[in-house]
């Protein structure tokens, strides 16, 4: 008999649910986080993420955890580190307290599919909305109260969005109490002041899309929305299926190869699907409206005419001839042209039609005259005036590199040249986050700072050292505090919004009666101090800012008068290099950047490393007689104190642009009680020979332009810009440095 050998194995372990139940938590957003937009609550999953990868932020190839949208409210995230994951699902519940509001945030551990589900279905009952589609706009001041009346339950009515199908009617949406989802019928009959009767239809979470699919989309109730392609959310494009084995992230793939001004976003693809379904008398219409509706640039010059409704309405719009002003002369303070009607009228235009003169951006100190008169007979004097100068919109202000003035011996004018580059590969990128001052004004956004921190606590021991666990508790509060900066923005806008609709009710509530007339206009009174004191609220920012720019305001600021003294072409963007040959790419712009620089500003040799002594080849010291006291080697050597840091923080100038975490001077001032020991016990731990983390002493290389052609790279000035969190170890250093400096340096 022949014996077989034969191997049993042992039950297969569920590896694979026992991965996913390590990492995964769940996020259910509450109360107002509900109304939060996708992307904004993905980047509030990704803020606690960055705290178990800070020192990998930086690492283009870093992978980060899986973030899938299960429902409108509730998200799964997968998470790379254990660690991370169990402090998110210890901690329960995220909370943010913004203008008196609760953002509420539940945290739950991993959940079987048949959890999850249930979890959405009573997301789904308690978040019910109606949408009232194609409401007439006489109907649309009762559509909130027929449905109090019919249905009963309505809890909040948003802002009207006029439909894009026939643009005379409006969609509403009111937020309604979860039980009203079962009085809600498919329309509501509202009669008219004049006894006719409003047909409106209604859509619900739970009505059937085969038969609302077109007007749903009309209302922005989308089944996929485009924003999957913008935020490129990866998981629910693999979930969409377009045809057979293929998948919505064809849109994705496809969105990624069209230039900017033809994806699926651009102003071309919505023109293209429109102008088709549109009758002949209204694209027209339209047509005429839009002015230049193409992308491309227009040029023309005034001697065609300088009549405002001569001039297409275009951001890609270059104007250049003889203007016969000087903006410079109009411009400046006490010049007796600046009255002129003719130099009103130009700056007027410029104002309407966001035209700017790129000389003077790019050559502030240089008078640039282009026209000569003869010498004058009776005083032997001449008079010199810039006369001709280019014109450009909002989207060429960054594309022109150079204007200069040539001369010319047949004309009194010299001729002027422009050089633009209009052939960008790539828009330009997106910035690091930057702390405005005035969120820190918001008392619940300092005692969330203060909780973290003391919740952060707890994970010293999943890091190597100190200066990581600090890394990791800032990145959070950097990315954080950018989501919130995002909806205290919305928020103000919302509130001055809200403000405007209900003067703008009282005002037309005047007019329908005249017993209420005196209520009415009582009320117009209240609700218009209300807003204004909003925009006395805001004025006082803008000052603000602008008194940190050096520039001082005496009259009232209306947001047109601060975009005009604080332009957003004044902040150069590189578009290209002269560099054999020349660049355009994001990418050959760096590497050039890079090769030039380092070989003008690198102090060490090519062998050399951050870590080399420097001091081994050659010690500036040896040359001195000086010597310290024991006294003096002692307070430059003894531990940092909490009050000196405090000391040194106030000396600080404050204002100043922030590195790449974004916090600035005023962020540390404002919440020194939750970051100052954790600063304190790092910077002790290096003066001890521990370094600072990679967060911390990650600087930014920006390069300012000083003046002249923008293509050379020789007219760039590089500054480093570097952390609050590492400027303020290197200034205490230099405070206790300075003091006995001048004993050691002679005067001369």
């Amino acid at each position: 008999m022949q014996l077989q050998t034969i191997f049993v194995t042992a039950p297969k372990l569920p590896l694979k649910e026992k991965w996913l139940k390590e990492r995964t938590v769940i996020f259910i957003f509450q109360e107002e986080a509900k109304d939060l937009t996708r992307g904004v609550k993905e980047d509030l999953i990704r803020a606690y993420e960055d705290g178990w990868t800070a020192r990998r932020l930086f690492n283009p190839e870093l992978r980060r955890g899986r973030v899938k949208f299960e429902g409108p409210n509730v998200v799964s995230y997968v998470a790379k580190a254990v660690e991370g994951a169990n402090w998110l699902a210890q901690k329960g519940t995220i909370t943010l307290n913004l203008r008196g509001k609760d953002y509420t945030v539940t945290l739950k551990p991993w959940m079987m599919k048949q959890e999850l589900k249930e979890v959405k279905l009573r997301e789904a009952e308690t978040n019910f909305w109606i949408v009232a589609l194609r409401v007439p706009l006489e109907a649309m001041y009762y559509v909130a109260s027929a449905a109090e009346g019919l249905i009963g339950g309505v809890k909040f009515m948003h802002p009207p969005e006029a439909d894009r199908s026939k643009p005379k009617l409006v969609n509403m949406k009111l937020d309604m109490e979860p039980q009203a989802r079962f009085r809600v019928e498919d329309h509501l009959l509202i009669e008219s002041p004049k006894g006719g009767v409003w047909k409106v239809e209604v859509a619900t979470p739970f009505s059937d899309w085969c038969r609302n699919a077109d007007v749903l989309f009309q209302a922005g109730v989308r089944w996929f929305k485009l924003d999957g392609i913008r935020e490129q959310n990866r998981h629910e494009l693999e979930t969409l299926s377009l045809a057979q084995d293929v998948s919505g992230l064809l849109l994705l793939q496809l969105n990624a190869s069209l230039p900017a001004e033809k994806n699926l976003q651009s102003r071309f693809m919505e023109d293209s699907l429109v102008v088709g379904w549109r009758s002949p008398s209204h694209s027209a219409q339209s047509a005429q409206s839009r002015g230049s509706g193409s992308r491309s640039s227009r040029r023309q010059s005034p001697a065609q005419g300088q009549r405002r409704g001569s001039i297409p309405v275009s951001d890609n719009l270059v104007i250049t001839g003889d203007w016969n002003v000087s903006l410079d002369e109009a411009a400046r303070e006490g010049s007796h042209t600046a009255g002129w009607k003719d130099a009103c009228a130009l700056l007027d235009l410029m104002m309407a039609k966001g035209l700017s003169d790129p000389y003077r951006s790019l050559n502030p100190d240089e008078a640039g005259y282009t026209w000569f008169s003869n010498v004058r007979k009776d005083n032997g004097g001449i008079t010199r005036r810039r006369l001709d100068y280019f014109l450009v919109g909002r989207a060429l202000q960054q594309a022109v590199t150079q204007v200069k003035q040539l001369s010319h011996p047949l004309s009194d004018h010299k001729p002027v040249v422009a050089d633009l580059v209009t052939a960008r590969s790539e828009e330009r990128g997106r910035g690091y986050f930057k702390l405005n001052a005035k969120d820190l004004e918001d008392p619940g956004l300092k005692g969330w700072v203060a909780n973290h921190m003391e919740a952060w606590q707890t994970t010293k021991g999943d890091f190597g050292s100190a200066a990581e666990w600090l890394d990791g508790g800032i990145a959070i509060i950097s990315r954080v505090l950018s989501v919130s900066s995002r909806i205290l923005a919305r928020e103000r806008n919302r509130e001055e919004e809200q403000c405007k609709r209900s003067v703008e009710e009282a005002e037309r509530r005047l007019e329908q009666h005249p017993i209420s007339e005196l209520v009415w206009a009582a009320e117009r009174e209240k609700r218009m101090a209300a807003w204004e004191k909003l925009q006395i609220e805001r004025q006082a920012r803008w000052e603000e800012n602008l008194k940190v720019k050096g520039i001082i305001v005496q009259d009232k600021l209306s947001k047109e008068n601060f975009q005009r003294l604080l332009p957003s072409y004044c902040f150069h963007q590189v578009v290209q290099l002269t560099h054999p040959p020349p660049v355009i790419s994001p990418e050959g712009i760096l590497d050039y950047a890079r090769l030039y620089y380092s070989d003008i500003l690198m102090s060490r040799k090519p062998r050399e490393d951050v870590l080399s002594d420097l001091s081994m080849e050659l010690d500036m010291w040896e040359d001195t007689d000086a010597t310290l006291v024991p006294a003096e080697r002692l307070s430059l050597d003894r531990p940092v104190s909490i009050d000196e840091l405090q000391h040194t923080l106030a000396v600080m100038a404050a204002g100043k642009c922030p590195g790449r975490d974004g916090l600035t001077v005023e962020f540390y001032r404002s919440c020194w009680d939750a970051v100052g020991p954790a600063l304190v016990e790092v910077y002790n731990k290096v003066l001890t020979g521990e370094k600072l983390g990679d967060l911390m002493t990650f600087g930014v290389i920006s390069v300012m332009f000083k003046k002249g052609d923008k293509s050379n790279i020789r007219n760039y000035r590089p500054i480093s810009v570097l952390n609050v969190s590492y400027k303020l170890l290197a200034k205490t250093l230099a405070l206790r440095l300075g003091r006995i400096l001048p004993k050691l340096v002679e005067h001369d």
